[in-house]
């Protein structure tokens, strides 16, 4: 018994610890970054296991092996304090800006239910090439409003390197934006190939925009209140196609005539490409230089006018929307070097 006890104990500690420390260690491979990434996001569940395990290291040694449970003891606490970085953390940037957490929401998420929203999926915006594409809409359902009180509009553009992922990846959040009063579209747009390199990519971001305007009375949208939303590539289309409304060389792909925006969300984008080309990730978690060159047909010694066009940063004025950018500070994929240049544009242009 004091064995199989003594094993599990260790089991706990030892495992809860090597998979904490991906979040503060550089990942070298693609699938310890993805460790790293749920050691984060499931830090207080893990934490709770190495407690658990400690409860059990003690058991162990009220039973006589003190050598095994005082192991498990020291890799437990150490495994403790690693899951407690990132919900104190969280605490600190809320008690910095003001606003509450909620410790069920942390751990479980806000569950939106069902009745609440009305999602409609595949609705064709437009046809481009032969191909139609399309975007996913969640608004919420109970009363809809007049005319004369329409609601704000968010328009959630997908990561995924410009040639991976897709719309409803994070639904979730699309919910939790619709159950908080805005209408939400999660588009699709097609992605960098060979045949479809950039700028196809920001033209379709923009038609969409432009058909949720020329929509907006159909969804009970105010086209005067639209907002883009983008994670990764996807930050950097909707920098993009924010700054760049009426920019010659990055026209919608459809016929659209509006495609301003109020204001535009950025998580972890790419916003100066040259640079990022230069300063590549790890190329065990993901070839970077590759998918710049995969999204821009080149290099920046050989498409260097692309590579401008392409950068948030090089298209900053004063006229551009307000801006919120969102970085995590040890990002290994995508460096947070990216967020200092974006604001620091933003500062120059006094946005």
């Amino acid at each position: 018994m004091r064995m199989l006890i003594g094993g599990i104990s260790l089991t706990l500690t030892l495992t809860t610890l090597l998979v904490m420390l991906w979040s503060v260690v550089p990942a070298p491979l693609y699938r310890l970054f993805m460790v790293s990434v749920g050691a984060s996001e499931w830090s207080i569940w893990i934490g709770l296991l190495a407690l658990v395990g400690l409860g059990l290291a003690g058991w162990v040694i009220a039973l006589g092996s003190t050598r095994l449970g005082s192991v498990s003891i020291i890799l437990g606490l150490c495994a403790i304090i690693l899951a407690a970085k990132p919900p104190l953390q969280a605490l600190r940037v809320a008690s910095h800006e003001g606003v509450s957490l909620s410790l069920t929401r942390y751990l479980f998420g806000k569950q939106t239910p069902p009745e609440s929203l009305q999602v409609m999926q595949n609705v064709v915006y437009a046809e481009v090439d032969g191909r139609e594409l399309h975007l996913d809409v969640y608004r919420p359902k109970q009363g809809a409003p007049a005319d004369t009180a329409r609601l704000p509009a968010i328009v959630v553009v997908h990561g995924g390197s410009w040639s991976g992922g897709s719309k409803g990846e994070f639904s979730a959040m699309s919910r939790t934006l619709a159950q908080n009063g805005a209408v939400v579209f999660d588009v699709e747009y097609r992605l960098a190939s060979a045949n479809t390199p950039f700028p196809a990519q920001i033209a379709d971001v923009k038609c969409a925009i432009g058909w949720v305007k020329d929509n907006a009375q159909t969804y009970h949208v105010d086209p005067q209140r639209i907002a883009l939303l983008g994670r990764s590539a996807g930050g950097q289309l909707a920098l993009l196609a924010a700054y760049t409304p009426d920019h010659p060389l990055l026209q919608p792909s459809c016929m659209v005539q509006d495609t301003t925006v109020r204001a535009v969300i950025s998580f972890y984008a790419p916003v100066d490409l040259a640079w990022g080309y230069d300063h590549p990730s790890r190329p065990d978690i993901i070839n970077s230089q590759a998918t710049l060159r995969n999204y821009l047909n080149g290099t920046p010694r050989t498409h260097a006018n692309v590579y401008q066009l392409a950068s948030p940063t090089a298209h900053v004025t004063a006229s551009s929307p307000p801006t919120l950018i969102i970085h995590g500070e040890f990002d290994h994929i995508v460096g947070v070097q990216h967020a200092h240049f974006m604001t620091e544009a933003l500062q120059r242009a006094q946005v």
